[in-house]
């Protein structure tokens, strides 16, 4: 048994509008095939297939909490790796002032972005690290 939820809306029916959030479900059966259950009926069916039910939503948080995981992982490396290139293009940008390629104001106006970009970019990677570090301890 495989369980999706969905979002429950019809755009043709003024009394069911996306903007009430409400869920629906299917399910996937072997024995029953692919059924759509709206909230009142969900109930009925977790009581006749509890343990089937339980096992399937346990299954299906897993794994997104999986793909949740990779997800925040693929951002981490990127993340540090434009930090890396920030300080890259920083020291660039630093030896082009001393040599006088560029003006202090242009390089005071590109740092500046620079340091605020890898500021915004390093509280993402700590924030990364304590997601990561309680998703893999679960």
């Amino acid at each position: 048994m495989r369980l999706e939820t969905v979002f429950a809306y019809n755009i043709g029916k003024p009394f069911h509008p996306q903007s009430n959030g409400w869920l629906g479900y299917i399910i996937d059966s072997p024995d029953h095939g692919r059924i759509y259950i709206a909230d009142d009926k969900m109930i009925s069916f977790v009581r006749e297939n509890e343990d089937e039910f339980v096992q399937e939503a346990i299954d299906n948080y897993v794994q997104k909490q999986s793909s949740e995981l990779a997800k925040s992982k693929k951002k981490l490396k990127e993340a540090e790796k434009r930090i890396a290139e920030l300080d890259r293009l920083f020291t660039r940008l630093y030896k082009d002032n001393v040599s006088g390629k560029i003006s202090d104001e242009r390089f005071s106006l590109m740092s500046a972005g620079y340091e605020d970009e890898q500021k915004k970019l390093r509280a993402t990677v700590a924030e990364l690290y304590v997601y990561i570090d309680n998703a893999e301890q679960k």
